[in-house]
């Protein structure tokens, strides 16, 4: 089991996309983290994000994430990375909390309705999805902030 402490929000979000018998959903598709590649073609890049101000002296976070998929060039690279996009919305909303991926995510809302971003320098479509975050991390020696 990873957390915070070992890997980024985007990071856990992936392991969670992938679990509970979800990753044949994602036959064909790289999953990168950070900044969108020059390759593969169809790829689905997570980005870490800032949000909204958090509470001072609650340990609790809201969290940004950006999802960003890109189509291969193709004729149907618009539909097919509409639809993957769509595909990543109804896994994510509605999320209980607290999944055996990402045990300190509470839930996540949506920041914005899918954006079609245009094509790239090589004529790939580009979609992408904005939400953020609800997360509780673990205290530690060093916070002030206390656990709900």
């Amino acid at each position: 089991m990873s957390t915070l402490a070992t890997h980024t929000p985007a990071m856990l979000i992936k392991d969670y996309l992938v679990a509970g018998g979800r990753a044949s959903l994602f036959t064909g598709w790289a999953f990168k983290f950070g900044k969108l590649p020059g390759s593969p073609d169809q790829v689905i890049t997570l980005i870490d994000q800032g949000n909204s101000a958090n509470f001072p002296h609650l340990l609790v976070d809201w969290v940004g994430l950006q999802i960003i998929v890109r189509s291969e060039r193709a004729d149907n690279g618009y539909q097919s990375s509409w639809l993957m996009v769509q595909q990543l919305r109804d896994i994510l909303l509605g999320l209980d909390g607290h999944p055996a991926e990402f045990t300190e995510l509470d839930g996540i809302v949506e920041r914005s309705y899918p954006v079609p971003l245009g094509y790239d320098d090589n004529d790939r479509h580009l979609w992408s999805w904005n939400a953020k975050l609800l997360v509780e991390p673990e205290t530690n020696a060093l916070t002030h902030r206390v656990s709900l």
